[in-house]
């Protein structure tokens, strides 16, 4: 699929189907391919695009980014591919993301679509994830395998690449979006299994759907640490919810 210089730095991306354009972004340490699934069913009433990030799956390796580089990129990206208004979605660290752009660039944007939304990492949620990066060559070995298919062979640069990049002081005050949420402006649609974990917090979906102004909340029983978008209704939820914003 396709690839790109965009912003000084090679990125590549997976598309597939015809209709609005619907980017999503992928949460931390993983990469298009975790999406991928999602790809065929969201393909049939969307042009999908699924990008790596800068420094993950088959996009340029780097070692230090600065804290908008993602939030630029999805607006670069956007700008190459003519998109012009677009839905966005994004889970977990792509929560943030694509949060943070919604704030930034309004205009851009037809939906938002924040999945399992973290607003700043708690001491308890920072904790977990730094512990998955600090050390990879301690890590389980199916740990291990799947790193490898997500980013291949050099799998380990990219964890010790982010441990750097996310651990930067000036990383999480870019991200922690409590106060800058409200000032969100396109029609939001939040969703999140009913799983309680602390790397994302049921409060912070909470306060995510109090704080945006008119903001939907999708909260899927029984689907344990995901975003409910796999489930059959999970699509039919995304689907309604854009098909009455474009009507409002």
């Amino acid at each position: 699929m396709p690839d790109a210089v965009l912003n000084g730095h090679r990125h590549h991306w997976e598309e597939g189907g015809s209709g609005e354009p619907l980017i999503m972004i992928h949460g931390s340490d993983t990469a298009s391919k975790t999406l991928m699934p999602q790809m065929p069913e969201l393909s049939k009433s969307f042009r999908v695009i699924i990008p790596d990030l800068c420094g993950f799956g088959q996009s340029e390796r780097v070692a230090g980014l600065h804290p908008s580089a993602w939030i630029e990129d999805i607006k670069a990206l956007a700008e190459h591919l003519d998109l012009g208004k677009f839905h966005l979605f994004g889970i977990s660290l792509g929560s943030r993301i694509v949060m943070r752009f919604a704030a930034e660039y309004p205009d851009m944007l037809r939906t938002l679509i924040p999945a399992l939304p973290i607003l700043s990492n708690t001491a308890e949620g920072n904790a977990v994830l730094n512990a998955r990066y600090l050390d990879p060559d301690n890590i389980a070995e199916e740990t291990q395998k799947l790193h490898a298919w997500l980013h291949g062979e050099d799998w380990k640069t990219v964890l010790r690449n982010y441990f750097d990049i996310r651990n930067a002081p000036a990383f999480h005050e870019y991200l922690n979006l409590h106060e800058l949420v409200k000032q969100i402006k396109a029609p939001t649609l939040i969703m999140r299994s009913d799983s309680p974990e602390v790397v994302h917090p049921m409060e912070q979906a909470f306060e995510c759907w109090r704080s945006i102004p008119g903001a939907r909340l999708w909260i899927r029983p029984d689907m344990g640490d995901g975003s409910g978008l796999g489930a059959p209704e999970g699509y039919d939820v995304l689907r309604k919810f854009i098909a009455q914003a474009a009507s409002s």
